[in-house]
């Protein structure tokens, strides 16, 4: 088990401070979990400008998750367990986050608390996304409102009489030198020309409105714009999973006694153990339950992947020298879909039932066994029990 004074908290990775305005009201107790809340495997993938990114990492609880039932002298109910059982108890739980957030591709960064959903903000988004110059913007201004872009008179007559600064206008130059020379009498009078066009020709009362004349004006661009799809391109799109989620019933060992297996069932166990003898206090034996994974984002809500694989370490039954084994028993309570076994087997979509890939209930060493011609158990492999009837191997 790692040692919390060698593992960073979570509160390093995200400090409080970071978090939206719509968290301040939580600071208090979210700093008092994040205190508790370690981390290890940190990856991060990022691109340049950070519009996408993946993390992945374990987060460390130096507790276990989970609870005993009552009445049952010892029996407990673990969650996400680690295996480290001699060294302490703890929790750990693998989780990712991945994410798009388009507007990152043309902002070096963007506060959605200051987003306010205003017809100058969306103007504001859409210039960022168009990438488009003062010169284009003008002459794009002029096909929209003005029929063409070298109807420069009638513009400069309808802009001089809707504003206290006046534009010139020199008929006998080249059209492009004069979209030009416009440009520069904008910046010359400290107007910006983005927002002084934006106000006089394409700002409307409704959101909707304005967003239609800014997909005229940014046709090459821009389809239809609306405020779904602008939200769509600044709103951040996470998509959240915790994986290898999994519970484990925990027994007391006055009902079952764990037996060595090897190193990888259990990491922490004496150098010195023997496989096929009981481990020592304070082993206990489980049955592992694979929740598999949880997936979580905006738009699609929860859903669940890969449930109902159970695991159970050889061990033995109370006092006595009969042993028990399970690995690899699911659970298919669904008459819409398949476990992997059933269907492999030819069952159709309805089965309902259980599969075991190896299983076993061992015998007393000290009972007569034909050595030669038994293995002093009884065996299944790739048993599948249900609707659909009885399959596998059954043996002695």
């Amino acid at each position: 088990m790692s040692d919390p004074k060698n593992l960073p908290s979570i509160a390093d990775l995200l400090p409080i401070d970071k978090l939206p305005a719509t968290f301040l009201n939580l600071r208090d107790s979210l700093e008092s979990v994040f205190d508790k809340i370690h981390y290890k495997d940190l990856y991060i993938s990022l691109t340049d400008k950070k519009e996408v990114g993946f993390y992945q990492l374990t987060l460390v609880f130096f507790n276990n998750l989970g609870f005993e039932v009552p009445g049952t002298n010892g029996l407990k109910i673990l969650f996400n367990p680690s295996l480290d059982q001699l060294n302490g108890q703890s929790t750990e739980v693998k989780v990712s986050l991945d994410y798009r957030w388009d507007i990152l591709k043309y902002r070096n960064s963007f506060s959605l608390n200051s987003f306010g959903e205003t017809v100058e903000q969306l103007f504001e988004i859409v210039l960022d996304i168009a990438n488009i110059s003062k010169e284009d913007f003008l002459m794009n201004v002029l096909n929209e409102f003005f029929n063409n872009f070298d109807n420069l008179e009638e513009f400069i007559t309808d802009y001089n009489s809707k504003s206290t600064q006046s534009l010139t206008f020199d008929p006998n130059s080249d059209l492009f030198d004069e979209i030009s020379n416009l440009v520069s009498q904008f910046d010359s009078n400290n107007k910006d020309i983005f927002t002084e066009l934006f106000q006089k020709y394409i700002r409307q009362t409704s959101i909707q409105d304005t967003l239609d004349r800014l997909t005229n004006i940014f046709r090459e661009t821009f389809k239809d714009l609306t405020l779904e799809k602008i939200k769509d391109f600044i709103f951040i799109h996470p998509n959240f999973n915790i994986q290898d989620i999994n519970a484990a019933i925990e027994f007391p060992r006055n009902v079952l006694r764990p037996i060595f297996t090897n190193f990888s069932d259990y990491p922490d166990a004496p150098t010195d153990s023997t496989v096929g003898k009981v481990l020592p206090e304070p082993f206990k034996s489980r049955l592992l339950f694979d929740l598999g994974s949880i997936n979580y984002n905006p738009k699609q809500g929860l859903s669940f992947e890969k449930i109902g694989v159970f695991n159970f370490h050889n061990s033995f039954i109370g006092n006595t020298q009969f042993s028990l084994s399970v690995e690899g028993l699911e659970v298919d309570f669904s008459r819409t879909s398949n476990i992997e076994a059933a269907s492999n087997a030819g069952y159709g979509v309805d089965f309902v039932g259980v599969y075991i890939k190896n299983g076993s209930i061992g015998f007393p060493a000290d009972w007569g066994h034909n050595a030669a011609g038994s293995t002093g158990e009884l065996f299944v492999n790739n048993l599948l029990a249900g609707t659909g009837g009885l399959s596998g191997t059954i043996g002695m």
